[in-house]
């Protein structure tokens, strides 16, 4: 989704766009503004290219106003064997098989709210959907960003499970869990964090989209849910009475 789109209260028309070499030190101050984590420099000046460090294609998306960058979207076209998360998708024997997984999304703080992060969130959309191989479109929330998990759901994002204590690299409102690593190589320090992945699927191969992510889909996204409801309700809780409340490791 590229060209110039018309957002309310905004004076001027934004302008969507792949990443350029120029936008670089933009694209910095502005990740360093959005999430209390710092990305190597090699990760900005690789961006800038459309790609990695080791050569796989970054799919980077700006928004621009008045040629400022006013939000963006980076994600990662992964083969599923390199997937960590294997309960995404169902065992398939077709090894050309992606995901795209989206690493950080973010608007300006004066464009919050203005429906920037769900245009940009939609150009992943048609980016996995115009990608042959691609089945599904995912992500790691914070368990307790009630705000970004509303946001994900009303984007067809469905949660499929809860992670406990698991190290995720998202994302949204200036919300993020921070770790990122590229081929096993780390590239900001850890920072467990309770989590929820979400997933989008985009293909679904004569399957039911239930079916996509799995056999335990239906029972693992309910369950999550559920819990999702306990942590928020038990960590409100403890803020009240001074406390920090600690889940209790769970596996679905």
């Amino acid at each position: 989704m590229q060209g110039t789109h018309r957002i309310p209260d905004a004076q001027s028309a934004i302008v969507l766009r792949r990443i350029e070499p120029r936008d670089v030190a933009q694209l910095q101050a502005l990740h360093e503004d959005w999430f209390p984590i710092r990305y190597n420099e090699s990760f900005y000046q690789h961006a800038g290219q459309g790609m990695w460090e080791n050569g796989e294609p970054l799919f980077t998306q700006v928004a621009l106003c008045n040629e400022d960058i006013i939000g963006a979207v980076t994600a990662q076209i992964q083969r599923c064997d390199d997937t960590e998360d294997k309960c995404l998708i169902h065992q398939s024997k077709d090894t050309s098989t992606t995901l795209m997984y989206i690493l950080t999304l973010g608007a300006r703080q004066d464009y919050r709210r203005k429906g920037i992060a769900s245009v940009l969130l939609t150009t992943c959309i048609n980016e996995a959907k115009a990608d042959s191989s691609c089945r599904a479109l995912y992500l790691h929330v914070k368990a307790d960003n009630g705000q970004a998990i509303r946001f994900y759901e009303k984007n067809g994002f469905h949660r499929l499970r809860f992670l406990e204590g698991e190290v995720g690299c998202m994302l949204l409102l200036g919300q993020v869990n921070n770790v990122l690593h590229s081929r096993g190589r780390l590239l900001f320090h850890q920072w467990p964090q309770p989590s929820c992945i979400f997933i989008h699927p985009v293909r679904q191969r004569r399957r039911r989209a239930s079916q996509m992510a799995g056999p335990h889909f239906q029972t693992a996204l309910h369950a999550s849910r559920v819990l999702d409801e306990v942590v928020w309700r038990w960590r409100a809780q403890g803020a009240r009475r001074g406390v920090e409340c600690r889940i209790p490791r769970v596996i679905i």
